[in-house]
């Protein structure tokens, strides 16, 4: 599955060199993440911004599920 992700484009590379990279790619990787984010919010005003709130909506329900769960 990992292997999978590596391959997309575009962020493959990044999130392979925060698995796999120094220790400190993965600070960098969420730089480069708010960094995006901000940049959606300058194209797309408001509407990029809360884009990431519906988008993150399931994946923060299934881990409160998971933990929730205990697995």
């Amino acid at each position: 599955m990992l292997n999978l992700i590596y391959r997309v484009p575009l962020i493959g590379w990044m999130i392979r060199d925060a698995m796999e990279g120094e220790e400190d790619a993965p600070v960098w990787f969420a730089v480069n993440l708010l960094m995006l984010w901000v940049l959606a919010g300058v194209i797309f005003g408001i509407q990029g911004v809360a884009m990431l709130a519906l988008i993150a909506t399931p994946i923060v329900f299934g881990l409160i599920l998971t933990v929730t769960l205990g697995r």
